[in-house]
């Protein structure tokens, strides 16, 4: 996860070239604030013929002398086979546990809900200068305890572009996997 009291700034590059419009990679960047420089970490891919949101998100990082770019699949394959981690009962699904009330150890997070703004007569988050288009896509995540430390946050900066941030107790790769959801089409939203 990141570190306590550190928002980690990435951005998200969605590109839609060639013959894969329909399939978009999106390619994710840690951005380092002083520095300037933003280094991809991640690439994700939607499957192809899906009609859930199911990707491929794959680890990306410099290591050798030689500084060319490796990738590492995130999570272990086996003869072209993903494992599968089930709980062996219904009762001891996350989702299951939830709705029982049984998941005090766990911790749920929700939506920050937009206040509604008198000067531009709409519902507005404050993104505090990370996002700078408004779009169905943007949300902010917050636990219930604590409205304003916002654990994650995603919007728009431009067409293809856009950040993401996030704090403790998320992981990059847990940030990443909720953000891609944003990119899919709903009904209700588009």
């Amino acid at each position: 996860p990141a570190a306590l009291n550190t928002r980690v700034t990435c951005r998200i590059q969605r590109c839609r070239d060639g013959l894969d419009k329909l399939y978009p990679q999106y390619r994710l960047s840690i951005e380092h604030i002083v520095t300037g420089e933003e280094q991809i970490v991640m690439v994700a891919r939607k499957k192809r013929k899906s009609n859930t949101s199911y990707y491929t998100i794959t680890g990306v990082y410099r290591e050798n002398d030689h500084g060319s770019v490796q990738e590492v699949e995130l999570g272990k394959v086996r003869d072209g086979r993903r494992p599968e981690f089930r709980p062996a009962k219904e009762s001891e699904m996350l989702l299951s546990k939830y709705r029982e009330g049984g998941a005090r150890d766990l911790l749920v997070l929700h939506n920050k809900s937009p206040q509604w703004n008198e000067e531009t007569q709409s519902f507005v988050l404050n993104f505090n200068g990370r996002v700078t288009q408004a779009s169905v896509k943007n949300f902010q995540i917050v636990h219930d305890n604590d409205l304003d430390y916002i654990v994650m946050q995603f919007g728009r900066v431009e067409r293809d572009y856009f950040t993401m941030d996030f704090k403790y107790p998320m992981c990059l790769l847990q940030a990443f996997s909720i953000a891609l959801t944003s990119f899919d089409a709903k009904l209700a939203c588009e």
